[in-house]
């Protein structure tokens, strides 16, 4: 695992004020469509931490999306998170809202916005968790429809106080640039690379860490 993740830390030099990851995340999507405005998707995400030795998590998530006139689209979804360490396991629920819509367009880039909401539920604490998460993306083609695409995205988290997260206030960003490659008919492949900071907060240095992002998208004609 470490020969596969280490190399992303000659990305960024090392600080010696915060922690330090390597991470890999490989993503896999479909988009089902149910009617003309209306789709199912399915996400399932695995993760693995050089600082977790390994295989750390894994997410599985189901959204109905909505598509509105100007190509504004709202999602209601759920996630599950498990942990899959050594520790003791850990089980997380989130009940997600979400709307997406184009901002601006720069020739033929598009500029888009994008706020999730989601209420956290977890099995080792009582409280619920919200939490609100802005994003802004970019997407740059590189040639004609079947082209592959620049994508760059930035997101803050803002979460509310929980007895079990060390998340409050602004506790989170999320930077990530790479590139959208089709590599057959409604399925696409991106290749990214994704650097998630957290804030300092309650004695803890601020932990950086630096991800290999990896996701094959199926979006069905």
């Amino acid at each position: 695992m470490r020969s596969l993740i280490v190399p992303l830390l000659l990305v960024a030099a090392p600080a010696a004020a915060q922690e330090q990851d390597a991470q890999l995340w490989i993503m896999t999507s479909a988009q089902l469509p149910i009617e003309d405005d209306l789709k199912l998707e399915i996400d399932t995400t695995v993760r693995f931490s050089d600082a977790d030795g390994g295989f750390y998590e894994s997410l599985q998530a189901l959204y109905v999306t909505h598509t509105l006139p100007g190509d504004v689209a709202l999602s209601w979804g759920y996630q599950r998170n498990e942990s899959e360490t050594d520790a003791p396991k850990t089980l997380e629920n989130r009940l997600r809202q979400r709307i997406a819509m184009p901002i601006a367009a720069i020739g033929r880039s598009e500029l888009r916005f994008q706020l999730q909401t989601e209420q956290r539920f977890r099995n080792d604490g009582g409280d619920i968790q919200y939490r609100a998460r802005p994003r802004l993306s970019l997407r740059i083609p590189l040639g004609d429809t079947d082209a592959p695409q620049l994508a760059i995205s930035h997101e803050s988290f803002l979460a509310t106080h929980a007895d079990w997260s060390r998340q409050r206030g602004w506790a989170r960003m999320r930077n990530q640039a790479g590139m959208r490659v089709p590599v057959a008919k409604s399925l696409r492949l991106e290749l990214a690379y994704l650097n998630q900071y957290d804030a300092p907060i309650d004695g803890r240095r601020a932990a950086i860490d630096h991800i290999a992002f990896v996701q094959l998208l199926w979006t069905p004609d």
